[in-house]
């Protein structure tokens, strides 16, 4: 593991200042445990931006978590207890706090989780190396798999062997996509390509809901060439056929969508590529009015 001090700048300036993670590192410390930033807060601050979602992970089980919230006055609720979380909130503004745990039996959906007092166990069962940093309340990163080297040289790269990632959840074979156009530069090696069409089939098996949420978040971003490319060798392996149920969806038209948003740029998809919008939407659950507006808008 590297313990990295020099970036204590970044994550100060962009983290820390913060006073409601000054407040909850200290009501933690106060009682003895450990409490970290984690993921892409600590992620994003290294890049130099602010993050709008701050999580942290503690060795602190559920109930001592709550206990503290309590004492402290601090409102919460419960937003995961089974797995660990507990959702600070200051002013309208959440914070997930997790205790550190390990998923024992995943079946690609859920997974039923050990709580640790091990950071690195937390760490592995993590998706990619960038999205397993943690800041201490001094502006240390802890790094368990050289994230912070990955995420500067924009590679993206699974915590260990990417097939048992997947496995975890489905899901991360979307996520992958998302992540590689956000952060990365260089191409996802030829392995892990093999290993998602091999997996591409497990998406049936995600919730409608999970696939729209994590399809729009990658169609929220600016679609750089590079990952248009790597989303025209998805219809080699059917995955257009899981997501949008449509084969051999063309993305070369999201190069014309700069200025649309998620909702319009998948109106755009839809209409060059023929999707039924309607099976699509049955299939995703899509119920807020207004997107499916902007949908249609783009289909006419």
């Amino acid at each position: 593991m590297q313990v990295l001090q020099n970036y204590k700048n970044k994550i100060k300036n962009l983290l820390l200042k913060n006073n409601n993670c000054a407040v909850l590192f200290n009501v933690f410390y106060k009682k003895n445990f450990k409490i970290k930033c984690v993921g892409g807060c600590v992620r994003d601050a290294l890049l130099g931006n602010e993050s709008a979602d701050i999580d942290f992970a503690t060795n602190a089980l559920p109930e001592q978590i709550q206990n503290i919230l309590i004492k402290n006055n601090i409102h919460y609720f419960n937003s995961g207890l089974k797995h660990g979380t507990i959702t600070a909130v200051f002013d309208k503004t959440s914070y997930e706090i997790t205790t550190l745990r390990s998923d024992t039996q995943c079946d690609g959906r859920h997974a039923i989780v050990e709580f640790t007092d091990d950071w690195k166990l937390d760490a592995s069962r993590r998706d990619f190396t960038f999205n397993a940093l943690y800041a201490d309340q001094e502006g240390n990163i802890y790094d368990y798999f050289n994230g912070i080297d990955d995420l500067l040289n924009g590679v993206l790269k699974f915590i260990g062997d990417p097939l048992s990632r997947i496995q975890e959840d489905y899901l991360r074979i979307l996520r992958a996509f998302r992540f590689y156009n956000r952060y990365c530069d260089k191409p996802i090696d030829n392995n892990t390509l093999e290993i998602i069409k091999s997996q591409a089939f497990n998406i049936e098996k995600l919730s409608g809901e999970r696939i729209q949420s994590e399809i729009i978040k990658l169609l929220s971003d600016y679609i750089t060439n590079k990952t248009i490319d790597v989303l025209n060798q998805i219809n080699s392996f059917d995955l257009s056929q899981y997501i949008f149920l449509k084969d051999n969806v063309d993305f070369d038209y999201l190069i014309f969508c700069e200025n649309l948003d998620a909702w319009e740029k998948l109106g755009i998809l839809c209409r060059y590529n023929k999707i039924n919008i309607s099976l699509l939407n049955n299939r995703w659950h899509i119920s807020n009015e207004k997107d499916k507006s902007k949908i249609l808008i783009q289909k006419q």
